[in-house]
């Protein structure tokens, strides 16, 4: 059962939700952390989220997408599967969804998804007429 309480900065316990202050405090350290991350990676570009001091979460659910785990690249120095979603080291095993996306994004996958879901189509589609491991050339990493 939820509650509606007066207090901004009032926190529920035992329904999993944090609100009001806490929450956007909890949500400014997350950003501040995933940028150190990005600039310890050697990002170049970032765009990133600025949360106001007024911001309020007065929603009780979230949902999210979850990714990685199989992520795509140039080579298998820096990666796990092609642009076929091909795994580099089991030519007969495609990897596809979510998997290959090394983080979220700031909008909904499922287009990307979709269009990826397609490439690995062509993809198995090649293996299966032409065998092993089908990236045309590694590519030079970041380029």
């Amino acid at each position: 059962m939820v509650k509606k309480l007066e207090k901004v900065d009032a926190v529920i316990v035992g329904s999993g939700w944090v609100g009001g202050i806490a929450a956007a405090e909890l949500t400014k350290a997350g950003v501040a952390r995933c940028e150190e991350i990005m600039k310890e990676m050697g990002a170049d570009q970032m765009n990133v989220d600025v949360v106001k001091d007024d911001t309020v979460f007065d929603h009780k659910f979230f949902t999210d997408h979850f990714f990685g785990g199989a992520i795509m690249g140039a080579s298998p120095e820096n990666s796990a599967v092609n642009t076929y979603s091909q795994m580099w080291d089991m030519e007969n095993l495609f990897v596809v969804g979510g998997s290959s996306f090394p983080h979220t994004g700031n909008y909904n996958p499922t287009v990307t998804i979709g269009a990826f879901a397609y490439r690995a189509a062509e993809g198995m589609i090649k293996f299966l007429k032409e065998g092993g491991n089908i990236a045309v050339t590694p590519l030079e990493k970041n380029a």
